[in-house]
């Protein structure tokens, strides 16, 4: 086992290995949580190493400061913080933040947005069903999906 391998406990939940030393395995849960320790027999027994899903839904969401519904699509296991994090095309982005496309800064995996009334935020971009221009904006989570 290594530092970083995500698995899979027997009940369903994904978490990431965080330290692992002589007697004890430390790990948290994939995107947020509290952090836990397990003796090496235990944690063999309850853990499978496996990769985290790559399945989106698509869903109707409110984001906070956004007031109208934006679709968008969500993995279930891509948590930040224990948060669902939203996939947006590009003009929702921009709509969320009630800012224009002059704003942004290209990036190698995105674009970096000055913000009026923060530092920046910063849209990475993904492929969602195989469509490109999709975008998570880090630290935005769905308010209700």
């Amino acid at each position: 086992m290594n530092k970083g391998s995500t698995y899979q406990h027997r009940n369903g939940g994904y978490v990431v290995v965080s330290d692992v030393t002589d007697t004890d395995v430390t790990f948290a849960p994939c995107g947020g949580g509290f952090v836990r320790s397990a003796p090496h027999e235990i944690f063999n027994r309850d853990f499978t190493q496996r990769e985290l899903p790559t399945e989106l839904y698509a869903g109707l969401v409110t984001l906070e400061g956004c007031d109208e519904p934006v679709t968008g699509w969500y993995n279930p296991h891509h948590r930040w913080n224990g948060w669902l994090i939203p996939f947006v095309a590009l003009e929702d982005c921009l709509r969320i933040l009630d800012i224009d496309s002059k704003a942004l800064t290209p990036t190698d995996d995105g674009f970096m947005a000055s913000l009026p009334d923060q530092d920046e935020a910063h849209f990475s971009r993904c492929s969602v069903k195989g469509l490109e221009n999709f975008y998570y904006i880090d630290g935005f989570c769905w308010e209700e999906a």
